[in-house]
């Protein structure tokens, strides 16, 4: 990388396509690039479900969506029309760098794609998949198999500070950009519901089955945070029709003796960022919303089951999570059948950790 030494802007490329936990556990990257880089232009490569996440952000130059969605609806001939396109767009870019912080086959192709002069990855506790390591350098860290999905990226900015014999400290922030016009849309909802500043926001989905709380569980934790603590409860969720989750939050609100809102499917993803940043504590299990709330500083309480919450659970300074030690955990097991360390988890344990974090 000597020859970038005295070059005046930088393109950077940013590889993380998708999945919204992902995507936040990434922003700490483009904050201190930015940093160690002033003068550089930022592109992020991202799927079009989660643009709006990343819209606006003023550490990023540049946002080129990949539409993964529609690609899967169109026909073969649609399809290499819109492979070819992203393809050209990406090479006339000519970037310096791309950094790779999703390490699988599909980012694999994208910086094939991009063909940056240097190809750098973050290291995975797992290791890169899906032969992506070909395509870039695995900037390995010594404790990866300990360390959380967030410091494993920042290697990356401690790989480029070395490099380029920078002194530059690294802080792990996570900017996002909320726009006045998202607050005043949320606190009309709130408004509409007539729910209480005092309201507890809980997340009983996730894309894997694995990592979900029972319904049952919910029903009756939301019912004693209603009752006893004089909180609001207001579920979240996919859209419906548009998700795995569809129909959780109702089941949970027909088991509940008190009144609960549901704001499944009726939030933009800005105004969901908004919500989580009012609430005054988010439950749930590990997926996206629990980390977009621990971005945003809120407290939290992370329900993990079968994966590694050094690894991948809640971060910051503002949470705890509930987990059980059992001898198969974690397990990171999609779809297992017996889910011992969630049966294990009580709602005495979540009433606990409310008083504990309250």
């Amino acid at each position: 990388m000597n020859d970038l030494l005295q070059k005046a802007e930088l393109k950077i490329l940013i590889v993380q396509p998708s999945r919204l936990g992902d995507i936040i556990f990434s922003l700490p990257v483009v904050f201190n690039l930015k940093g160690l880089f002033p003068n550089s232009h930022i592109t992020w490569l991202v799927d079009d479900r989660c643009y709006e996440l990343l819209e606006n952000n003023p550490y990023i130059d540049e946002i080129i969506v990949v539409p993964f969605k529609e690609l899967k609806k169109n026909n073969l001939f649609k399809k290499i029309k819109e492979i070819i396109k992203l393809k050209n767009i990406l090479r006339s870019k000519k970037f310096d760098i791309s950094i790779d912080l999703h390490g699988l086959f599909k980012s694999s192709i994208l910086v094939l794609f991009a063909k940056a002069k240097y190809k750098i990855a973050s290291s995975s506790s797992y290791g890169m998949k899906e032969l992506s390591w070909i395509f870039s350098k695995e900037i390995k860290s010594q404790n990866s198999m300990f360390q959380h999905t967030i410091d494993r990226h920042l290697e990356v900015v401690k790989y480029l500070r070395e490099k380029f014999n920078k002194k530059f400290e690294i802080k792990k922030e996570f900017p996002i950009y909320l726009s006045e016009e998202n607050e005043i849309k949320v606190n009309e909802i709130l408004k509409k519901f007539n729910i209480k500043d005092d309201f507890i926001t809980i997340f009983p989905g996730g894309g894997w089955l694995s990592r979900r709380w029972f319904i049952e569980n919910y029903a009756r934790l939301s019912d004693i945070l209603i009752k006893e603590f004089n909180y609001d409860v207001v579920f979240i969720g996919g859209k419906p029709g548009g998700s795995p989750e569809e129909g959780i939050i109702e089941k949970i609100q027909k088991l509940m003796n008190e009144k609960s809102y549901n704001l499944s499917g009726q939030l933009t993803l800005k105004q969901l960022c908004v919500l989580l940043k009012k609430t005054k504590l988010f439950i749930g299990n590990e997926a996206g919303p629990m980390h977009i709330a621990c971005a945003l500083g809120t407290k939290v309480i992370g329900i993990i089951g079968p994966t590694n919450p050094s690894r991948t659970g809640p971060f910051g300074n503002n949470f705890i999570v509930v987990k059980k030690d059992i001898d198969c955990a974690p397990c990171r097991e999609r779809n297992c059948k017996k889910m011992l360390c969630m049966k294990k988890i009580t709602v005495e344990d979540i009433i606990n950790a409310v008083n504990k974090i309250l």
